[in-house]
């Protein structure tokens, strides 16, 4: 009798244990369908173009998980969190639970309400490299690499892109619907990018404009889920 109560006991620890661990949701980055490292050649077939990304990083807030079946409303979480692709750790989205979510979605970049607020601290500090100034507020969006189209002194193109007052607003929405159970992951695949950016005409943006606006939405249309 003892016995089979402590293999009850353990039974029901191991369940409880398992229901306890949370599935993470994470960010990937791509080239074409491949896994794209940092500072590491990879070919562009549509523009006969050598790529190399130097830096990565880009702001995500406002998540919304929906659940399967509609039986659990929906949840939200007022993240400021930067993905930053020199550090993997800040790839994984803390404190969620995406387990048993059906589809997501989040803000590309910080809303009108961070950027009027001033420099602030954590992933929001300005030593982040991600703040322009009162005036023009954060960067939502830094991409910077080296290309052989391009025909800067050194061949590198850097793409900031922000701006939160109209008719430059930035922030772009993504909805996303996951396609495994196993993991929760959200792939930027950079292909999709370079496909409607000719770095031998333009190489470059670092402030809020018209041309900024249409680059974030090509990237908000970038993400996909696993």
């Amino acid at each position: 009798m003892r016995f089979l109560l402590l293999i009850l006991l353990l039974i029901s620890t191991e369940i409880s244990q398992a229901q306890s661990i949370k599935t993470q949701l994470r960010f990937e980055l791509l080239f074409n369908k491949a896994k794209l490292n940092l500072d590491e050649l990879y070919f562009d077939p549509v523009n006969q173009d050598s790529i190399k990304i130097t830096t990565l990083k880009f702001y995500v807030s406002d998540i919304v998980l929906n659940f399967k079946g509609g039986n659990s409303p929906p949840q939200y979480y007022h993240v400021r969190q930067l993905i930053d692709f020199k550090y993997p750790e800040s790839l994984k989205i803390k404190d969620i639970d995406v387990n048993q979510t059906e589809s997501i979605s989040f803000v590309l970049g910080l809303d009108s309400s961070i950027n009027v607020s001033g420099a602030l601290g954590g992933d929001l500090d300005p030593t982040q490299g991600m703040y322009w100034s009162w005036q023009s507020g954060y960067i939502n969006f830094k991409l910077e690499g080296i290309s052989k189209n391009c025909l800067t002194r050194d061949k590198s193109f850097n793409f900031h892109l922000g701006g939160y007052k109209k008719p430059f607003e930035s922030i772009r929405k993504v909805n996303l619907y996951f396609k495994s159970k196993k993991s929760k992951i959200i792939e930027l695949d950079l292909i999709h990018f370079f496909k409607k950016t000719d770095l031998s005409q333009q190489a470059g943006i670092m402030s809020p404009s018209q041309i900024a606006t249409e680059k974030s939405q090509i990237l908000a249309e970038s993400f996909d889920s696993n």
